[in-house]
């Protein structure tokens, strides 16, 4: 898992953005978007965003508390955020930025992960790879640091479900299959993977697959971690890309998930039961882990860092049907389809006991939501 950014290297992985916007629809002291659109409920269910834009709901006609949800954005610009969006509907109920504009692209860490699990699926419903193939039917031999008899078993799923049985290094270290242990560098051989498979490079397969077809701006890309260490080079010499994204590119992502893979009349995602697999218990080691995505609501959660098992929902403030890609330095794609809400966050580390991928801020963060949101009959 990557160390959570200090300030001075996330920002050396920054985007290209427009600076200086505060809030779209409100003045800086304002801050929570305001819009003059109301949509019913019936429409909002199957609505997508044109490319470039964003229609608008009013919180107090959608049921939201206003000056609530204030207060869970003016938490986050207290915990070192630059960006949040809150999307009900498929349309946006609230943006705010600090320190940088809303359109700035950032390195959103570890979300690249949920985003290339989704590739991985497309790549799997056109026949291109099956994920219970060994990687070396993909990447050939030596591709670990294993022997070749050690590598031999790892399959395309034990990368999806961080269960390859590598260490850090990609040395041999268990059966795959008989431990959950986060592993970053495992999974970063799924970028090339996509790539040999896709037959192109890591963005142009993401621009057709999946961004280009929902309307993720330009400022959204896979670029090369221009950095020494483990953030930019893995154990194989590899220069390690880092996906930059805008919180608004991130809700397109979020709000693709929430539709089931469709956006409009259109199947992006191709296969359905993919996703649903991709967004459920993957195997009873680590409950709250999928395809490379967080689950809530499951009966225990392991972190990054030493395995231990906890007891109990990964966000207990939020719903339980809550999803979510987590990136280090509190890089956040949040999903809830009892909600119909997408929450999206950028910024750097939001509180001292970040475990790369959940942090106190997510429960206070939802704790705030869940207190703004319309009061939902038993």
């Amino acid at each position: 898992m990557h160390a959570p950014f200090g300030r001075r290297r996330f920002l050396g992985l920054l985007g290209a953005g427009t600076v200086g916007v505060v809030a779209v629809g409100a003045s800086p002291a304002t801050g929570v978007a305001a819009s003059t659109v109301g949509a019913p409920a019936r429409e909002r269910s199957g609505y997508v965003p044109p490319p470039g834009t964003w229609a608008r709901v009013r919180p107090s006609a959608a049921g939201w508390d206003r000056a609530r949800l204030q207060e869970a954005f003016d938490h986050a610009g207290e915990h070192a955020s630059f960006s949040m969006t809150m999307v009900l509907g498929g349309r946006m109920l609230a943006e705010q930025s600090w320190r940088l504009g809303l359109g700035f692209a950032l390195d959103v860490a570890s979300v690249q992960k949920s985003v290339v699990a989704l590739l991985v699926g497309n790549l799997a419903a056109a026949q291109k790879v099956d994920i219970d193939d060994p990687v070396t039917t993909y990447l050939g031999p030596g591709w670990s640091k294993a022997t070749r008899v050690q590598e031999a078993p790892i399959t395309v799923r034990h990368l999806l479900t961080m269960t390859s049985g590598l260490s850090g290094g990609l040395t041999f270290e268990a059966v795959p299959g008989s431990r959950w242990v986060y592993n970053t560098n495992a999974y970063q051989q799924l970028v090339p993977l996509v790539e040999r498979v896709g037959g192109a490079s890591i963005n142009e397969v993401t621009r057709a697959q999946l961004f280009d077809p929902i309307g993720v701006s330009a400022a959204s890309m896979w670029r090369d971690r221009r950095i020494d260490g483990p953030l930019g080079v893995d154990p194989n010499g590899r220069r390690i890309q880092g996906l930059v994204m805008t919180t608004s590119d991130m809700a397109r992502v979020g709000l693709l998930v929430q539709r089931n893979g469709r956006w409009g009349s259109a199947r992006v995602l191709a296969d359905p039961r993919y996703l649903a697999a991709a967004l459920d218990s993957s195997q009873e080691l680590n409950p709250a882990y999928g395809y490379l995505w967080w689950l809530n609501g499951k009966s225990a959660y392991v972190l990054p860092g030493p395995p231990t098992r906890h007891r109990g929902a990964l966000i207990p403030t939020a719903p339980d049907d809550l999803v979510a890609a987590l990136g280090a330095g509190d890089q956040k794609i949040y999903v809830s389809r009892s909600l119909d809400l997408v929450v999206t966050r950028t910024g750097a580390s939001a509180g001292p006991q970040s475990h790369g991928a959940l942090s106190e801020f997510d429960a206070e963060l939802w704790q705030r939501i869940m207190a703004a949101a319309p009061t939902r009959r038993a």
